[in-house]
């Protein structure tokens, strides 16, 4: 009886499959994270600028070319402006840790701010400009993606 049991197999395989789905969240939300960090970033920058509409273009605008230069795409003055307005909207914004108690061990900006969901999730729900339409649907997808990820 040389054969290992499908059961084994496929307990491992599980595992692995799980490993896989948990690195996939740590990245997303460790993006998040950058991408707060480097909007409120740019933000302090321009606002030590003299001129700080034209200031900023060049912040980012260099800032983009130096990024791609660096670490590739992904860097673009396009989405450099979605980064820092990523950070305008929700610097100041909080949903309420009560909210999702499960994600107690979830870093903390210097804000006071806790993210949960994905880039491409935080891209579509600052579309919303009114905030608690916003926290809804934020509540919402947290949810769906917690049932998902247990």
């Amino acid at each position: 009886m040389n054969e290992v049991s499908n059961k084994f197999l496929n307990t491992v395989s599980l595992l692995i499959e799980e490993a896989k789905k948990n690195v996939k969240t740590a990245v997303n939300i460790a993006m998040v994270y950058t991408y707060f960090d480097i909007g409120r970033m740019i933000i302090e920058e321009e606002q030590n600028g003299d001129n700080r509409a034209e200031y900023g273009k060049y912040i980012i605008r260099n800032l983009s070319s130096f990024l791609t230069e660096h670490y590739g795409k992904g860097y673009s003055v396009d989405n450099l402006k979605l980064i820092r307005r990523f950070y305008t909207i929700y610097k100041t914004d909080s949903i309420g840790e009560t909210v999702f108690p499960q994600f107690k061990n979830y870093p903390t900006t210097i804000t006071g701010r806790k993210f949960y969901l994905s880039w491409s999730h935080y891209l579509k729900l600052m579309r919303i400009s009114n905030i608690e339409e916003r926290h809804f649907y934020e509540i919402e997808s947290v949810k769906t993606i917690g049932v998902y990820l247990n």
